[in-house]
């Protein structure tokens, strides 16, 4: 079926649906960036509670590992009818532990091809591809590689990274490296800290200090760049592009202790619709997950910048992240 048939089908049956969410309350656990005051919670909430005459609640709860570790936690007890924004580092932990209801697999095309088993627990929402940032009034050469950031010396001290513990795009650059070196991970680490200044535990902090001038470089996404040319109307930071870049995809998905599947679900839904799809873009600064063209009025930017070439999709399992991690502490202990 296509997008657009599926999508007004979708939005008929979501306004048969608003008069049993009417009054319903849905929370919706996400991280700090998703759930600022740029970011694009605020507008969802509007646009979703228009439509379903509920009330929508965004709870900053931490980031990657950490927000399934607080779910992990809380267990029954849990709040959260939905979580937003675990991405393929930590989403098949979460399929795994069971903390996912099962899901009616969409049959919309992506962007990004996704395999079933993750689609009938989780829906993904946009996707980026890591890189590192820089700032060009300060780096008049930037890395063109990870050999290239890893080992020239005007790169000592230079670097703001994301703990992977606790963060998405930290873990996930920590895969870029893997998935790069093999078997030379810890090696590589070991150059990897002469080159950084600081490791914060999210991406918020990081790239909060990277924008004050603490430091020049800092790991993000290449979409990154969209929002200063965009918002700032400057071209000052930009997107080091390498040979090829790790892809990082975002996924939703329905806590199984909700007392809401309906509205959740709606929820989840609702995410890929071209309206939300615009929102998250152009606040949440990733690559709209359905294809830019069935998406109205989005900033030409999204498509008309060519992306850089993608290293293929890959999933963490919990054994594959503990794994990394311990080998992280080994260096940045």
């Amino acid at each position: 079926m296509a997008l657009t048939l599926r999508l007004l089908i979708f939005m008929g049956l979501f306004l048969r649906l608003e008069p049993l969410f009417a009054k319903s309350n849905l929370t919706v656990y996400t991280y700090q960036a998703f759930n600022s005051g740029w970011g694009p919670g605020s507008e969802l909430k509007k646009l979703f509670e228009q439509k379903c005459g509920c009330t929508l609640k965004f709870v900053s709860a931490g980031d990657g590992a950490t927000l399934i570790g607080k779910l992990k936690l809380e267990g029954r007890s849990s709040r959260a009818d939905v979580v937003l924004g675990v991405d393929n580092s930590v989403v098949l932990d979460a399929i795994e532990s069971d903390l996912f209801l099962p899901l009616v697999a969409s049959k919309a095309p992506l962007q990004v091809p996704i395999p079933d088993k993750i689609r009938l627990h989780a829906v993904p929402f946009d996707f980026g591809m890591i890189t590192v940032m820089y700032d060009s009034l300060k780096i008049a050469n930037p890395p063109k590689s990870l050999d290239d950031l890893l080992e020239r010396a005007e790169f000592k001290k230079k670097l703001i990274l994301q703990d992977p513990r606790f963060s998405a795009p930290g873990l996930s650059f920590l895969g870029f490296l893997s998935s790069t070196y093999g078997a030379r991970l810890p090696e590589k680490l070991k150059l990897l800290r002469n080159q950084t200044l600081m490791v914060t535990p999210g991406w918020s902090e990081a790239y909060s200090l990277f924008t004050k001038g603490e430091a020049p470089l800092v790991v993000s996404y290449t979409t990154s760049e969209f929002y200063h040319r965009i918002v700032d109307k400057s071209s000052r930071y930009k997107a080091a592009i390498f040979p090829e870049h790790s892809i990082n995809v975002e996924f939703a998905g329905i806590v199984k202790t909700t007392k809401n599947k309906a509205l959740a679900t709606a929820f989840v839904d609702f995410l890929l619709i071209p309206e939300a799809q615009k929102i998250i873009s152009q606040a949440n600064w990733m690559y709209p997950i359905i294809p830019e063209s069935e998406i109205k009025d989005l900033n030409p930017i999204f498509y008309t910048s060519t992306k850089p070439k993608l290293k293929e999709l890959s999933f963490l399992t919990t054994t594959d992240r503990k794994k990394l991690n311990d080998i992280w502490l080994g260096e940045f202990r």
